[in-house]
């Protein structure tokens, strides 16, 4: 096993078990009990994060959101349940603290249809994002990525477009546009202007916007409490937003009052802009949720305090734009980092791998160079002997034959021994030339076999050697084997093919770093081209064990002619 230490098996993310949908504080409760308990959480959440009374969001979305994706569907109607009492209750609370319930439906509501429209329509179009997120194979606990960010933003938008609507009839019902901050029922207008349908599409957009504001900035960080465990960095990131992100955020609420009115507070929106996306560039889309939720604080509490004169709709375009732009950039970003993690971890693998295999190659072809060497030993010591036996005993039979007449015998049985040696004499040089023994790289090349052979063949044969003399003696034998092998190659094919008058050999030895690094280069005059050579079972050969030496082929056309020129190389 401990050859398989470099294989890195990538795991899935962690994940709660597939039939225990709850969050874990509610795990070790009974089974019976989760339900319940889960559903006066959602209640009391609703109602608690109601008492965030800036218009620009609405915060508390997340609350039935979160827990309508988490669960289910078989307990969405719980859920659903769960909003329409919470609802009911919202508006008994609110009853009583302005006042209004005097004259009111069931003592609290405007009238009866605005308490269906309020109370029970709303809680069933809160089912479309989770919906949507479901449909789209995304649950809670999936590693958050860009793709999960983008549907956030869809199914945040698709959320509240119909409950925005929804309370388009319910002002136009009740002949009012107004609002509710914190409990406190008011900021009223009545309807019947000229302006009326600017202002309800003014409503419209603004509700809408500040629900999927809303959604946007608390449901990523909901995310990633959900997934803390199996993310790393948490605890830094949170660190940089306390030391950089809160101080900036704090002198962005304190220029921009200083500043209200003037055409520096926009300035400093943009420059919170670029702190947001740095953070998010900086941290992926943890530090785009930790920015977007810390610039919608800022900018909430710059519109409590006065500072921020726009319309409430700029308020949450603003805060929109920056968000989204942050959350799918850092997404983005934190994606390719994984990605190119991955890439590098899977660059060092294979190189790795292909180290452990080059080493594999070059142990192989040493240990053939080892076997071939210790049979054209053996055949030298056993058949070499045995033939010189035959042939010294084929001498002392002679002048017996001769005076029986048998002296044709004797010179075919000489005739049998020169061409038995003959062709051991070849064997043994294609197992094992001896001269490399003998004579050594550069005097095999230049004094052995191989210059007989072309010589034979009418070629003009030269050898190059260049380099420090020194290095020649680190040379090891699979290197000098090899090394060989190409030159052989190379005028074989020369002599069988190219038709040439002149083959030249090159040896050049240099030591580069840690390595020696030998070049040959063999070039003749012939009519060889190298398109020619492509099917060449020898020249594969050559490559073959270039490779597993570690070292390179390459040919080249000559005018005329072909070079063949390898680079072996070897650590020192």
């Amino acid at each position: 096993m401990a050859d398989l230490e470099w294989i890195n098996v990538p795991t899935r993310p962690r994940t709660a078990p597939a039939d225990d949908p709850f969050p874990s504080m509610f795990r070790a409760l009974p089974k019976a009990a989760r339900l319940p308990t889960l559903c006066l959480a959602v209640a009391a959440g609703i109602l608690l994060f109601q008492l965030v009374g800036f218009t620009h969001w609405g915060i508390g979305a997340w609350v039935p959101f979160m827990a309508i994706w988490m669960l289910p569907k078989r307990h969405w109607w719980a859920l659903v349940l769960t909003q329409i009492a919470t609802s009911l209750m919202y508006g008994m609370l609110i009853s009583h603290a302005t006042g209004d319930g005097d004259n009111a439906f069931l003592g609290f509501s405007p009238g009866p249809v605005q308490l269906f429209l309020g109370s029970f329509v709303h809680p069933f179009t809160n089912l479309i994002g989770p919906w949507l997120m479901l449909r789209a194979g995304i649950r809670a606990r999936d590693a958050v990525s860009a793709r999960t960010l983008a549907w956030l933003h869809v199914a945040a938008m698709a959320n509240f477009a119909v409950p925005a609507f929804k309370d388009v009839i319910y002002v136009l019902y009740e002949g009012r546009i107004g609002d509710v901050r914190g409990y406190i029922r008011g900021f009223y207008s009545a309807l019947g202007n000229a302006d009326d349908w600017a202002r309800l599409g003014e409503f419209y957009i603004s509700h809408l916007m500040g629900g999927f504001v809303g959604l946007m900035v608390s449901v990523p960080l909901v995310l990633w409490w959900l997934q803390r465990k199996t993310l790393q960095g948490n605890g830094m990131i949170l660190r940089h937003a306390a030391f950089s992100l809160l101080p900036i955020m704090t002198l962005y609420v304190g220029l921009s009052l200083a500043a209200k009115g003037l055409s520096l507070a926009e300035l400093l929106r943009l420059l919170l802009m670029v702190a947001v996306i740095v953070f998010a560039v900086k941290h992926g889309w943890r530090g785009a949720a930790i920015s977007a939720f810390a610039t919608s604080c800022a900018v909430a509490i710059e519109e409590h305090l006065g500072g921020f004169s726009r319309n409430p709709i700029w308020v949450q375009l603003f805060i929109a734009i920056v968000g989204a732009v942050a959350l799918m950039f850092g997404s983005a970003l934190e994606e390719l980092r994984k990605k190119n993690t991955d890439l590098l971890r899977m660059r060092d693998d294979l190189i790795d791998l292909a180290r452990r295999l080059q080493s594999s190659a070059t142990r192989t072809v040493q240990s053939e160079e080892r076997e071939r060497r210790r049979l054209a030993s053996e055949l030298h010591d056993e058949f070499g002997q045995t033939l010189v036996a035959l042939a010294t005993q084929l001498q002392q039979v002679s002048p017996l034959l001769q005076a029986t007449g048998g002296q044709a015998y004797v010179i075919a049985l000489a005739d049998t021994a020169k061409a038995l040696r003959k062709h051991l004499t070849s064997t043994l040089e294609s197992l094992r030339p001896a001269a490399l023994d003998e004579l050594g790289l550069y005097g095999a090349i230049e004094n052995g076999a191989l210059r007989d052979l072309a010589e034979r063949a009418g070629l003009d044969y030269h050898v190059e050697l260049a380099g420090d003399g020194r290095l020649w003696l680190q040379l090891e034998d699979a290197t000098r084997v090899a090394a060989y092998r190409v030159v052989q190659g190379a005028v074989t094919n020369t002599i069988r093919h190219a038709r040439a008058s002149s083959c030249r050999v090159r040896l050049r030895l240099e030591a580069r770093h840690t390595e020696l690094c030998l070049l040959v280069t063999v070039d003749d005059d012939g009519i060889g081209r190298v398109e020619q050579m492509t099917h060449n079972h020898g020249l594969r050969g050559l490559e073959d064990r270039m490779v597993a030496m570690g070292g390179v082929l390459r040919l080249r056309n000559l005018e005329p002619g072909i070079r063949v020129h390898a680079l072996l190389r070897q650590s020192v």
